[in-house]
């Protein structure tokens, strides 16, 4: 592969005399320069012929860089010096004093010689990008402050700081195309906060504006953007504490105003776990802290684990492809010279015979071997005719006896972990309903 053929071919190319043309190809020229230094590519090289020559006319000047860049580039090197160049010089038969002082006045002289800096092609990168600038610059101040207008502060993100600091850059950018001619600070900085589309958070930068210096203006509403986004955060956090209580609570009221006689509801332990109004997100917090154990433990073994996996039409065993069907495996696990899989789905309920039987239909469309791990809500194994998934580890992926008692004694501990969980859940949105009720004058 030609290296330098392809970064040629991926280096980025102007043709238009557009002044956001020019900008966008000076930023992705940088940073193509910043990859190839040691190429030394020269940025007019990349400038079509017609976009230079009409520069030329706005600026005669460019025209001779170009030539004069040319001329230094590409001047042929100097040949490797011959070693024997390097050897002393004859003895003289001038006299030593003679010499002496002649080596001293060469010197003297070589002192005062002004020394001359080779010119490099960054040096005429540079030349050439500030002259160009000046031709599409501003033609006054009122030009240069009409080129913010089209600067918009995102709102649709939900990241305040972020929409700040880009909104920041785009104006930072802007300004450095002003270079020749800035715009008014006051003006510009009244432009920025106007340009704030989050209306507390402009007036918090308003409070820190400096009308002298939009440097200073724009360092402060990032410091507010960025002390407005933590203070969100951590509101977030402390609404999605109580969320969850308003929202059941409305549940167990609408419930209630249906003539549903909330106090024949079962105060079980079991209905604590399973209560169908209980925080979305717990029972599969639950089922996942079961899945990661399985993991773990069956890492260490000759099987290859993979970790919520999907099969569809194109998995390689699947039966039948004009089904438009899947599913998504909690645990698959491979084995060279095992041409069936296994499946291992993790389900905590009471009804073992149920689950299983709806796992093995879930998977029918697959030559795969499914093991429902059924977890009672105990955190015990769930089995139908005294077989449960232990069982069929013991039988299919060859574990022994003690290996399989310790997955299960590690599956009961994870699946009682958030069965604790669970259950505080279940106090604080019960207590934060019956609050609720007592509120709205209803007997409970």
């Amino acid at each position: 592969m030609n290296v330098e053929q392809l970064s040629a071919f991926l280096a980025p190319y102007l043709t238009s005399t557009k002044p956001k043309a020019w900008y966008s190809f000076r930023e992705a020229f940088i940073a193509h320069y910043a990859r190839n230094a040691a190429s030394k590519p020269l940025i007019f090289d990349y400038v079509a012929a017609t976009v230079l020559k009409i520069m030329f006319l706005e600026c005669p000047d460019l025209e001779d860089l170009i030539t004069r860049a040319r001329e230094v580039t590409q001047q042929p090197r100097a040949a490797p010096r011959d070693p024997l160049l390097f050897l002393a010089p004859p003895e003289s038969d001038t006299d030593d004093d003679t010499e002496s002082d002649t080596d001293s006045s060469v010197s003297d002289e070589s002192e005062h010689l002004p020394v001359h800096t080779p010119e490099t092609p960054n040096d005429f990168n540079k030349r050439f990008i500030s002259m160009v600038n000046d031709i599409f610059g501003p033609l006054d101040r009122q030009d240069a402050l009409d080129r913010f207008d089209s600067i918009t502060f995102d709102t649709a993100s939900k990241n305040v700081y972020e929409s700040m600091l880009y909104y920041t850059l785009i104006y930072q950018r802007t300004l450095e195309n002003c270079a020749s001619v800035p715009p008014k600070q006051s003006s510009l900085v009244a432009k920025f906060l106007k340009g704030i589309r989050n209306d507390r958070l402009r007036e918090r930068c308003k409070t820190f504006e400096d009308k002298s210096s939009i440097a200073n203006t724009m360092r402060a509403a990032l410091s507010q953007a960025k002390k407005m986004q933590q203070a969100e955060k951590e509101s977030h956090k402390s609404r999605k504490k109580d969320v969850n209580d308003r929202s059941y609570a409305h549940d167990f009221l609408a419930a209630t105003v249906e003539d549903v006689n909330h106090r024949s509801v079962p105060r079980s332990a079991e209905h604590s776990l399973t209560c169908p109004f209980l925080r979305e997100g717990l029972g599969s917090e639950r089922h996942d802290q079961i899945r990661d154990t399985l993991a773990k433990l069956l890492r260490g073994h000759p099987w290859r684990v993979r970790v919520e996996h999907w099969l569809g039409r194109g998995s390689e065993w699947t039966v039948d492809r004009t089904k438009r069907v899947k599913a998504r495996a909690d645990l698959l696990l491979t084995r060279p010279g095992h041409t069936e899989p296994v499946v291992l789905d993790v389900v905590v309920s009471n009804h073992a015979s149920a689950s299983m039987r709806s796992k093995k239909e879930q998977y029918a469309n697959w030559n795969v071997r499914v093991i429902p791990v059924v977890v009672r809500q105990s955190g015990g194994v769930g089995a139908v005719h005294g077989r449960g998934w232990t069982d069929e580890m013991r039988d299919v992926l060859g574990l022994d006896a003690e290996t399989v008692g310790q997955i299960a004694d590690a599956v009961m501990m994870a699946c009682m972990r958030q069965q604790v969980h669970v259950f505080h859940a279940f106090m604080r949105q019960a207590d934060a309903a019956h609050r609720q009720a007592e509120a709205n004058g209803l007997n409970h």
